[in-house]
Order: structure tokens, then C-alpha cells, then sequence
């Protein structure tokens, strides 16, 4: 059976994409992640132009056994992009704040 990527990013698909879509907020920006099983964590980082749909295999494999997060990069998938005139400073600003909240 050939299945192919959701028509919408972040969509819950039973059997293709059955994950809880989560979200990230911090300074007018939006970034979806997924955060899926318990035990020792797994970051998974993806390329442009794919999001966490790449890894959903790999999550389906590891979850019962580790803590999968994958984020996807804002202005990709589900993460709205910021405007246009302020989104790399914006950008930098998330990423800054977000690692000091931890």
C-alpha cells in the first residue's frame, strides 16, 4: 500500500501520522514539535524543506522505550512563519529566550 504525507502538516492521521500536535510559544512565534513516549530523551532534527513527518517511523519505534522530540523549524509545517521584516531577529530572539527558560 502506497501512503503518502498528509495534505496538511501537523494533521493527526491514524496509521500515517498519529501523533499529539504540540506547540511552542515565545515572543509572537509558534513552533510545532512533537513529544512523544517517556525514558531517555531523542532529539531528532530534520532538514529543510521536510518537518517531523520524516521521522514518524522512527517515533513509532523508539517511543514505547524512549522520549522522542522532534521540532520543527518555525516557518515550516504547522509553524507559521514570522513576518517578513523582523524574521531573523525575531528568530534569534525565540531560540535565545527559549534556551534560558530550560
Amino acid at each position: 500500500m502506497n501512503q503518502t504525507q498528509p495534505e496538511s502538516p501537523g494533521t493527526t492521521v491514524p496509521g500515517l501520522f498519529p501523533f499529539t500536535p504540540q506547540q511552542f510559544h515565545r515572543n509572537n512565534l509558534t513552533q510545532h514539535y512533537l513529544d512523544e513516549g517517556t525514558g531517555p530523551p531523542v532529539v531528532m532534527l530534520h532538514g529543510n524543506p521536510t518537518w517531523s513527518y520524516y521521522y514518524r517511523n522512527l517515533v513509532l519505534a523508539l517511543r514505547d522505550s524512549h522520549r522522542c522530540i522532534v521540532p520543527d523549524h518555525i516557518g515550516r509545517a504547522v509553524s507559521p512563519a514570522p513576518s517578513r521584516c523582523s524574521a531573523d531577529r525575531r528568530g534569534r530572539t525565540a531560540i535565545h529566550s527559549a534556551s534560558r527558560s530550560y
